[in-house]
């Protein structure tokens, strides 16, 4: 608000407090000042009484007209100031309310700020954990194959996996990765691990993955019932077992080895017959 506008605010003030206030106020004070003279007319005081009175003590019209006149013109000013007291107190309020929602919502930032760097702290030690767990389990899987080779004379042109297994899992299946588990399961979209040869626990098996399967470790012609030369598949009706290849299959094949006589060679691959 400029000086302007306030001098405008006074003048409209002053010109309203003229027109009734004056009269208004003039009129209380005057009655309360010479409210004796007025009081002795009430009660029928007689003429000479009320002259005696006015002789001593006459009527006051000055100090009810000083003191109207001061209050028709300050007031405004009074009232004007008070306004803006009320505006400025109103203003005050609200931007303290600002600033502190403000505050409470930086701090609110902040709290969730610290909590996600803290979740994300947590993940990444979680993730350093398993990474090196993974590790670990990778060297021991490693350790454990090349015993198992040389237990059995295995050839190292033959592949061999130690992998995590379903407990339905028996040695001799075809073993499906589904969810990195290898698992009983028909031909379908999930990739083929190879053949379990063994099973030392309930969830873990060596598998062959690649290389001629020797029958004293693993007879696969027992296990899966097979008597044909040629290439199996694994079967799309019946989890984990071989079907023999003939002319007659059609679409997408996950070939699992070859059989010639008493060899059967694990070799993975998919066939696509139209």
């Amino acid at each position: 608000m400029n000086f302007e506008e306030i001098t405008d605010t006074i003048k409209g003030k002053l010109y309203e407090r003229i027109g009734n206030t004056f009269l208004f106020s003039y009129s209380i004070l005057f009655l309360s000042i010479n409210w004796k003279y007025f009081y002795q007319i009430y009660n029928a005081y007689s003429l000479i009484k009320i002259n005696d009175y006015l002789e001593k003590n006459p009527i006051n019209l000055i100090t009810p007209l000083y003191f109207a006149i001061l209050y028709t013109l300050f007031m405004p000013v009074i009232i004007l100031i008070s306004e803006s007291y009320q505006e400025l107190v109103k203003i005050g309020t609200i931007q303290i309310r600002n600033y502190m929602r403000k505050k409470w919502q930086e701090v609110e930032l902040t709290t969730i700020s610290s909590i996600e760097e803290k979740y994300k702290n947590k993940i990444l030690a979680l993730e350093t954990k398993i990474r090196n767990n993974e590790i670990q389990f990778e060297l021991i899987s490693k350790n454990l194959v090349d015993w198992f080779k040389k237990n059995y004379n295995i050839d190292d042109s033959v592949t061999i996996i130690f992998h995590k297994t379903s407990e339905n899992l028996k040695v001799g299946d075809v073993a499906v990765n589904v969810d990195g588990i290898a698992s009983r399961f028909i031909s379908s979209n999930y990739p083929v691990l190879g053949i379990v040869v063994d099973k030392p626990t309930e969830t873990y098996s060596f598998i062959i993955k690649d290389g001629e399967l020797n029958p004293e470790i693993c007879d696969i012609s027992q296990f899966q019932n097979i008597i044909l030369d040629g290439i199996y598949i694994l079967s799309n009706k019946f989890p984990s077992r071989l079907d023999y290849l003939d002319n007659e299959r059609r679409g997408t094949l996950q070939q699992i080895g070859k059989k010639e006589g008493s060899k059967f060679t694990v070799e993975l691959k998919n066939i696509q017959r139209n």
